[in-house]
């Protein structure tokens, strides 16, 4: 998809994580500037929420309204849904996502996990 206002292409994209037989579904969108022939700095962000065509019009909005800054300087920006890294519930952060695909080596709480998927 093309956001002609910010001058970006917005790709999204399926990233499947595995760890033997276990496997973690999570879900990027990355929003670059047109016209680039070769890498860009990318701003990192979160996503409250799912990815999907509701989520996505509102992730479009914002980039037109808040982001295009960066897209003018020439920045990319990634964006994936912590809730697919750890559920934001209280008692039931450890029930999915990377818990899930890492269930005996993590011993940290939700906070700790969102960190990861910049490591990813």
């Amino acid at each position: 998809m093309v956001d002609e206002e910010a001058a970006a292409t917005i790709q999204n994209f399926e990233l499947n994580l595995k760890n033997g037989d276990r496997t973690l579904i999570m879900h990027m969108s990355l929003t670059l500037p047109r016209n680039t022939t070769g890498p860009v700095p990318v701003v990192v962000m979160n996503v409250f929420g799912r990815f999907d065509n509701a989520a996505q019009a509102i992730r479009e909005v914002r980039i037109n309204r808040f982001l295009s800054s960066f897209i003018k300087r020439g920045y990319a920006i990634g964006e994936f849904s912590v809730q697919e890294v750890a559920i934001d519930r209280k008692g039931q952060a450890r029930t999915s996502g990377i818990y899930q695909l890492f269930p005996d080596k993590i011993d940290c709480g939700g906070l700790m996990a969102w960190t990861w998927v910049f490591t990813v």
